[in-house]
């Protein structure tokens, strides 16, 4: 029978019925690999390399121990708690590059030759019989981001490593791996291995009876656990709006609960594992799919950088003005608003998130939302956090479900059997960056009330059908909306014009009102700014001459990847403290007096929102944050004195003026004269 191999395997068949009925035999068929696209008709590519580039056991056992000695004593020593080694592919290639290629052309043949030269080596004296073999760090060359760069059809059938984003995955089932079929009709038993995914391979034919009626022997067969996962391109990185991916299939240990090391929603990580293509009836175009051998968590999206403080980082961290040349570099084409510039920037820096004593989480992420007039470029501040942020997730509050915005369980196609899938939402997919949601308006009240708890536990939870699932969601939300008029009215309250509830307006650190002013040179002097930057960017796509400082005043003082690398570099290397009891005397006297001052305003009617303990926890953070932005560990009095000030000024913004403040004197009145204009 072309492309399988026949092996028999004699054993006596225990039948209590007839114990003069002769042994049945077992019957063994085992796949062979299908041909390549890169050979001829009716001549696969591991037959032809089987004749002339044949890996023998001993050349794979020099390889195994010359770059894996320490590792295999390791894993002896945790087997079989652990059972699996990670194969460095690159460190084989320095030691035999004949046994990388092969490898990469054929990793499930290599997979089994180094999984036995393991039990075969004399570095564990035979205790590893039964590890598995899991490779890692491929060569560039088979390397590709999923929707980065296209995957050529030299990958088909060879070890790949795909970048990218989980975006759903299904829980984990458990499939048959070699499967035991008896004859109906004279009872031989053949086993026979199964595909890594798809519809069951069954026997052809009985040995025995040269029938074809067989029935599974679920007891006898062999079975594994099964997951399957969707690799997205991420969110950041995506092409008109396009999302590429790729489907995973799992096997075995790499099938962990996420909080075990398994695979979560959310999660960038590299997939390590066979390119396939997968025909669906007889189409000629295939669908393409993974079978993974190992997959790879990324680290977090600002460890991933280059933070070393040298060169282009260093001069900026020494300069007199770097916070103002942060703030400078932040939407350099936006003009004005400079306190909303700051909020933005802050949320980037961070505070540090911690775990209490006592287990109570204190956050560090801290959430802005920007509202008011339509054309004050409230929707040009976030989108350019979110380009200097290495990791970040952009959505739309209209049309956006609360599954879009955290996450959802349900019955889908995408599972084998109509498993459940887990589908992770923008706060998941931003985990470790930043999430931006325009429109938040827009959104359904029901659906944003799925972010109350995201927002301050940093995680997703999902429970449906007596099924639980926890996703993390560490990140900075940076939301923008319009007021209820379409245009912010001075004349009418806060709570008239936004139509958000209270819980979810009371996680957001600062709330900051942005609209157009009538006052004429400020008009005038917007007009110029927007005229000179059109004109200066018409003459640059022509060729033409620009006058210098024409295009200093539009381009940012520094390039965004420095400031990427000094934000990654301020949030990995600081974790700022009040050391000064001198400090925490002034923010606690800050907060005591503002307290009472909003008390004694707002009689029995109180605040338009209510100003609690979580206004000093935004406080914190955001001293901390300012303190990382000029690489400090410690929280000085200038942090204290510039965050109360922000903080009052977005308490005035949504027309909660404390008396007494330092920041906007003894005004009262919900319009503050300090608001500036923004485009």
């Amino acid at each position: 029978m072309p492309g399988r191999r026949w092996t028999r395997d004699r054993r006596a068949r225990r039948n209590s019925q007839n114990p003069e009925a002769p042994p049945a035999r077992v019957l063994t068929i085992e796949s062979a690999a299908p041909p390549s696209p890169e050979t001829g008709a009716g001549q696969s590519r591991r037959e032809g390399t089987a004749m002339t580039d044949r890996i023998t056991p001993e050349a794979v056992a020099e390889v195994l121990e010359e770059t894996s000695r320490d590792e295999l004593t390791t894993l002896a020593d945790a087997y079989p708690t652990e059972h699996s080694l990670d194969l460095d592919v690159a460190a084989v290639g320095e030691v035999n590059d004949r046994i990388q290629r092969q490898i990469l052309s054929n990793p499930d043949d290599l997979q089994g030759d180094f999984e036995h030269a393991i039990g075969e080596t004399d570095v564990v004296d035979g205790r590893l019989a039964k590890a598995s073999v899991r490779f890692e760090n491929l060569p560039a060359r088979q390397t590709v981001s999923v929707g980065g760069e296209r995957v050529r059809d030299g990958h088909l059938a060879s070890l790949v490593a795909f970048e990218g984003q989980v975006t759903k995955r299904t829980e984990v089932l458990p499939k048959l791996e070699v499967g035991v079929f008896q004859c109906m009709r004279c009872g031989w038993e053949t086993r026979q291995p199964q595909p890594a995914y798809g519809t069951i391979r069954r026997p052809f034919q009985c040995e025995g009876c040269e029938q074809g009626q067989f029935v599974l022997h679920d007891g006898m067969s062999e079975w594994t656990d099964y997951q399957k996962v969707r690799l997205q391109q991420p969110p950041e990185d995506a092409v008109d709006g396009a999302t590429a991916h790729i489907d995973v299939h799992l096997e075995g240990d790499l099938c962990a609960d996420p909080e075990e090391g398994g695979v979560a929603c959310g999660m960038r990580a590299t997939f390590i594992g066979k390119y396939c293509a997968v025909r669906e009836r007889d189409n000629v175009v295939h669908q393409k799919a993974v079978t993974a051998n190992n997959f790879v968590p990324e680290q977090a999206a600002f460890e991933d950088l280059d933070t070393e403080l040298s060169g282009d980082l260093l001069d900026l961290a020494e300069r007199e003005d770097t916070y103002e040349v942060l703030l400078d570099a932040l939407a350099p084409g936006h003009h004005g608003y400079e306190t909303a510039k700051e909020a933005v920037l802050l949320s980037l820096f961070a505070g540090w998130s911690r775990t209490g004593p006592g287990g109570s989480f204190h956050r560090g992420n801290s959430h802005v939302y920007l509202i008011g007039d339509p054309g004050v470029g409230k929707s040009v501040l976030l989108e350019a956090a979110a380009d200097l942020a290495p990791r970040a997730a952009l959505t739309d509050g209209t049309g956006s479900s609360a599954a879009g915005l955290t996450a959802s369980m349900v019955r889908d196609d995408f599972g084998e059997s109509n498993a459940w899938t887990i589908q992770a939402g923008t706060l998941p997919l931003a985990n470790d960056g930043v999430a931006v949601v325009d429109e938040l308006d827009k959104g359904d009240t029901d659906d944003l009330d799925a972010l109350h708890t995201a927002l301050e536990s940093q995680e997703v939870r999902i429970s449906k059908a007596g099924r639980q699932a926890v996703l993390p969601a560490e990140t900075t939300l940076l939301a923008a909306g319009n007021p209820t008029g379409g245009h912010w009215d001075p004349t009418a309250s806060f709570a008239a014009q936004v139509d958000l509830q209270s819980p979810l307006l009371s996680r957001f650190d600062l709330i900051l009102v942005l609209r157009q002013k009538d006052d004429a040179d400020e008009i005038e002097a917007l007009a110029e700014h927007i005229t000179g930057s059109r004109q200066t960017a018409g003459r640059l796509a022509r060729g033409e001459e620009v006058d210098d400082a024409a295009v200093e005043s539009a381009s940012a003082p520094v390039d965004r990847d420095v400031v990427t690398r000094y934000i990654a570099h301020a949030r990995a290397h600081y974790q700022p403290l009040i050391r000064d009891p001198a400090v925490k005397n002034e923010l606690v006297s800050w907060y005591t007096d503002l307290r009472t001052s909003i008390d004694e305003r707002t009689g029995e009617e109180g605040p338009p929102l209510p100003v609690t303990a979580r206004k000093l926890d935004a406080a914190a953070r955001l001293c901390e944050a300012r303190a990382r932005a000029h690489l400090r560990n410690t929280i000085r009095m200038s942090d204290v004195e510039a965050v109360t000030a922000l903080i009052e000024r977005s308490l005035a913004d949504i027309g909660v003026a404390p008396s007494g403040s330092h920041a906007l004197g003894n005004t009262t009145s919900s319009e503050p004269d300090a608001t500036e204009v923004g485009i």
